[in-house]
């Protein structure tokens, strides 16, 4: 046996091949799954895998079901169509809890773009819009927690523009309406984190009109 080697780091390098193995058969099952097939996986991991993952490897050097995802997800930016928007978003969701924010950070702005591309197809779908303006807060949460405030201001207001545009075009709708309050309450909370006192609490303020009425 080699000098500074132990049956624990012996056992960790044999892990980390066979999980490389299981990587490869994991992403030939990935591209050649159904839909169903591919909702499935996501569903168990998001639900059942990804907090043991953090828990137990504090990362994603040996979780092998993580890398498979991430390629699987980069295969499919070309694609324009909303299921691949679902698909992003769980896979988006599984980096992010296990801390590759880089990674997550890509397939949500490559998300981001897929919802304007089929926005601009069917600018009459308003769910269309509401994702995009949900998309536009995951992006300002995802750069806020990143320390980039200026980048995540303008996310924010992309997605407070959205939100005011359909409040005015359905004012009766109660959850278009919940969705401008959270506008205004993160946009509050970023200001009052950047120290501008003035501009949070006008945010607040409008938060809470929302918030009465509803």
């Amino acid at each position: 046996q080699q000098a500074g080697l132990t049956a624990e780091t012996i056992d960790d390098s044999n892990l980390a091949r066979m999980h490389r193995v299981y990587q490869d058969i994991l992403l030939k099952e990935l591209t050649e799954a159904t839909w169903q097939e591919l909702q499935n996986r996501l569903n168990q991991l998001v639900d059942r895998r990804a907090e043991w993952l953090r828990e137990h490897w504090g990362g994603s050097e040996f979780a092998w079901e993580i890398w498979p995802l991430r390629e699987l997800a980069f295969s499919r930016f070309d694609e324009r169509d909303y299921r691949t928007v679902i698909l992003l978003d769980h896979i988006a969701n599984i980096l992010q809890h296990v801390g590759q924010l880089a990674d997550c950070k890509r397939i949500c702005i490559q998300n981001n773009e897929i919802l304007q591309a089929l926005g601009n197809v069917s600018p009459e779908n308003a769910d269309y819009r509401r994702d995009l303006s949900v998309s536009y807060e995951r992006l300002g949460d995802l750069f806020r927690s990143l320390g980039e405030g200026s980048q995540a201001r303008d996310y924010y207001q992309n997605a407070l523009e959205i939100a005011e545009s359909l409040v005015k075009l359905a004012p009766e709708n109660a959850d278009y309406r919940r969705d401008l309050s959270v506008s205004y309450s993160k946009l509050g909370d970023l200001f009052r984190s950047l120290g501008e006192g003035s501009q949070a609490r006008d945010y607040y303020q409008k938060d809470l009109e929302i918030a009465e009425s509803l």
